[in-house]
């Protein structure tokens, strides 16, 4: 059995000037929440309620993080455009039949436009505890390079383990 275990380190690499720039002083990332949009189903023949989700509707998703402080490349993230971000991981992986661990390599890619952005507070001492949020337009995950999920919110795409559950939404339009 394999146990994941815990992260080892990670990175945060933001599309900056049309490079991707790595954010420094970062202190945790909050990856997006999926949520589906659902609807109450009730009447005769059900038993009470179901909470049904709709198949492929996506809830509004965030991504945040926050850090010690920022740079002068990263300030330019409080402008209010959509901009790739990747997040890099090396997730330690447990072996339990060989009683070994190994570096799982972990990597997101999301699309997300500024919604809130702060540079912090000054008090002395400390850190300014700055922070990002986005709203996500394109999620993507892998490990070890093979893709988990994507989610395109424009472009009728929701992706888990290769299979594209909207495809037959697609498809009927």
């Amino acid at each position: 059995m394999k146990l994941a275990n815990k992260t080892i380190d990670y990175r945060v690499y933001a599309e900056i000037d049309n490079r991707d720039r790595m954010i420094t002083n970062t202190t945790d990332v909050t990856l997006p929440e999926i949520e589906m949009k659902s609807d109450t189903l009730s009447g005769a023949g059900i038993l009470g309620e179901l909470d049904l989700p709709s198949m492929a509707q996506v809830n509004a998703m965030s991504f945040s993080f926050s850090g010690r402080s920022f740079d002068k490349d990263s300030a330019k993230l409080a402008a209010p455009i959509a901009r790739k971000f990747t997040v890099r991981s090396a997730l330690e992986e447990f072996d339990t039949g060989k009683g070994k661990s190994r570096i799982v390599k972990c990597k997101e890619t999301i699309i997300a436009m500024t919604k809130k952005f702060s540079p912090g507070k000054v008090a002395v001492g400390e850190s300014k505890d700055v922070s990002y949020e986005g709203e996500v337009i394109y999620f993507r995950q892998e490990r070890d390079g093979v893709e988990t999920i994507e989610i395109d919110k424009l472009n009728n795409v929701y992706k888990v383990g290769g299979v594209n559950y909207a495809a037959a939404i697609a498809e009927a339009l």
